[in-house]
């Protein structure tokens, strides 16, 4: 769960759903499993890169007037 969670959370819904049938998995569930592992070993050199050849720059807004309350 920690690997689906912090390094690959587009995997994070499969193992948490096969996480439920760790006590009594069947067929299905290791096929799921086979078929979650697949997918990653063809994903494993996909990666976004921040900026690419361009520095990052921070660009932030914010609502001065707090949406116009009179209040506040």
């Amino acid at each position: 769960m920690y690997l689906a969670i912090v390094t690959r959370p587009d995997i994070a819904h499969a193992v948490q759903q096969l996480c439920h049938h760790l006590d009594c998995y069947g067929p299905i569930h290791w096929d799921a499993t086979k078929r979650v592992i697949q997918y990653l070993k063809g994903t494993r050199k996909l990666k976004l890169v921040l900026g690419g050849n361009h520095p990052a720059q921070l660009l932030g807004f914010t609502d001065s007037d707090f949406a116009n309350c009179p209040d506040t």
